[in-house]
């Protein structure tokens, strides 16, 4: 990968997570999977899947709500701020400020799930008294599903520049 299109990717993770909103949202999401334990009573013996069942669902709604909303203004927001003119006036070419830019909100995105499903795999696991490791091939896969939807959500927002 070129150097100039990991420091875009680079970039614009690290601009996601100077917003504190992030971390507002991360700690939010993790006491709701916590709060499942509230419907012991409800589940007649199945609290640990429904804490499970809980958590993926909570994990794949915010990761591509964060894909969408970050791949959607990602370049949009570099022309409005008139910054994307100052990085393409550098030598680097469109192609490398939309991957750049994809690749970032990808990582951005994929971080925030990776938080979320090792938090998943703790508030589990310290419940339920197991490990249940198919929430790390779950949120694999959501990372995966993440990656498609920035794809698009970055594509869109190259179209409405």
């Amino acid at each position: 990968m070129n150097n100039r299109v990991k420091a875009i990717a680079i970039n614009t993770a690290k601009k996601v997570y100077n917003n504190p909103i992030i971390f507002i949202l991360i700690m939010a999401c993790l006491a709701l999977i916590g709060s499942t334990q509230m419907y012991k009573a409800l589940t007649m013996g199945l609290e640990t899947q429904l804490m499970v069942d809980a958590a993926l669902a909570i994990i794949n709604l915010l990761g591509i709500v964060i894909a969408i909303y970050l791949g959607a203004n990602s370049i949009a927001e570099e022309f409005e701020a008139r910054t994307a003119h100052i990085l393409l006036s550098k030598p680097v070419t469109r192609k490398e400020l939309v991957l750049g830019k994809f690749l970032g909100t990808w990582l951005a995105s994929s971080i925030m799930v990776g938080i979320l499903g090792l938090g998943s795999l703790i508030i589990v696991a310290i419940s339920s008294g197991s490990l249940q490791w198919g929430i790390l091939a779950a949120t694999i896969m959501i990372i995966i599903q993440v990656g498609v939807v920035a794809a698009f959500a970055t594509m869109f927002s190259s179209f409405l520049k």
